[in-house]
């Protein structure tokens, strides 16, 4: 158990750091089997290691997924909007673009009672110096086809929000508001 847990350790990080090249490889194949000499190094090799995606970096301050589909996640970036995957994360593809002022998420939230109902709160909400404003809540009611702003444009920055269990019209939405100046 604990060599299965660290190959999976390994092979996160592997894929996270995006090494495809051979050179990449083999780097990683020293580090393993010096860090954990009881791991078997060829069981590694055997892989065609690949990046997963997506292709884009940065803070990402809200995750959710569809209760029951596991295969359906979704993500909201700092300063890259939403983005979906319906295969558990192989691929991923942006839900926003064209529909957000603001792509900077603090917040998004999926429907336990409506799988396609998904709401996500704009603005950055981790206080530091160089944080993005959002312009209120967004609603998608078709799985994150398409957006329409739902209100609390001037909050600026939201931190969570969570829907309702059985009513998906109802929203709960925790907002910091203006971090550098007064609050609306």
């Amino acid at each position: 158990m604990k060599n299965t847990i660290r190959i999976i350790c390994i092979t996160a990080v592997y894929f996270l750091l995006g090494f495809e090249s051979d050179a990449s490889s083999s780097v990683v194949m020293a580090a393993v089997s010096d860090e954990y000499p009881d791991v078997n190094a060829s069981f590694l090799n055997a892989h065609e290691w690949r990046f997963i995606g997506p292709y884009r970096g940065g803070r990402v301050l809200g995750v959710a997924g569809d209760i029951n589909n596991p295969l359906v996640h979704y993500f909201g970036a700092a300063h890259g909007g939403v983005w979906k995957t319906t295969d558990a994360g192989l691929t991923w593809r942006n839900v926003s673009d064209g529909f957000f002022e603001f792509p900077s998420v603090g917040a998004i939230d999926v429907s336990f009672s409506d799988p396609e109902v998904i709401y996500v709160g704009t603005g950055e909400a981790v206080p530091r110096q160089n944080l993005a404003p959002g312009d209120g809540v967004y609603k998608s009611s078709d799985g994150g086809e398409s957006w329409i702003n739902v209100g609390l444009k001037e909050t600026r920055h939201i931190s969570r929000l969570r829907i309702h269990p059985t009513n998906p019209n109802i929203v709960y939405v925790a907002a910091m508001g203006d971090m550098f100046g007064p609050s609306r």
